[in-house]
C-alpha cells in the first residue's frame, strides 16, 4: 500500500492503518495538492472499502493559526495586525505585541490546540515591555504539544 503513494518523501511521513479493508492516512505532508493525491491514489486500490484521510499539510497551518488566533484576539482586546503567526515544520512562531499577559497566554494556548502544530514559540511582547527573547537573558517561551 505504501508503494502505491506518490513520492519517496510521501511513503516515508504518511503513517498507513489497514483494518478490515478500511484505511487511515496519518502525518504530514508539504502540500494541500500531496495531501489530495495520496488520499486519490489509495481510492483507486482494489480492496479499499473505505479511507479515513488524517494527514496535515503544512502549507495549511499557518492560514488555520490565524483563523484560530482571530477570536481569541478580538477577545482579548489585541489590535488587528498585532500578532503575526509564522509556521515551519509545525513550528508556530507567534510575533508582535499584546495588552496584557493572559492575552499572550491566550493566544499561545490557541496556537497550540491548532492540528498540524507540534511547539509555539511565543515572542509576544506584552505592553511596553520587551519581548521574552530580549527581556533579562531569557529565551522565548515555548510550548510543546
Amino acid at each position: 500500500l505504501l508503494l502505491a503513494l506518490p513520492g519517496p518523501q510521501t511513503q516515508r511521513v504518511v503513517k498507513v492503518r489497514v483494518e478490515d479493508g478500511h484505511v487511515d492516512l496519518g502525518g504530514q505532508l508539504e502540500t494541500s495538492e500531496q495531501v489530495a493525491q495520496a488520499a486519490q491514489v489509495v481510492k483507486t486500490i482494489h480492496g479499499v472499502r473505505g479511507l479515513t484521510v488524517n494527514l496535515i499539510a503544512q502549507d495549511a497551518v499557518q492560514t488555520q493559526v490565524e483563523a484560530m488566533i482571530a477570536p481569541v484576539a478580538r477577545e482579548q482586546q489585541v489590535g488587528p495586525g498585532s500578532v503575526r503567526v509564522q509556521c515551519e515544520h509545525g513550528i508556530v512562531y507567534l510575533e508582535g505585541a499584546v495588552p496584557t499577559k493572559a492575552a499572550r497566554a491566550a493566544l499561545e494556548r490557541t496556537a497550540l490546540a491548532a492540528p498540524g502544530v507540534r511547539v509555539v514559540v511565543n515572542n509576544l511582547a506584552v505592553g511596553d515591555e520587551p519581548p521574552p527573547s530580549r527581556a533579562n537573558g531569557t529565551g522565548p517561551l515555548v510550548r510543546n504539544r
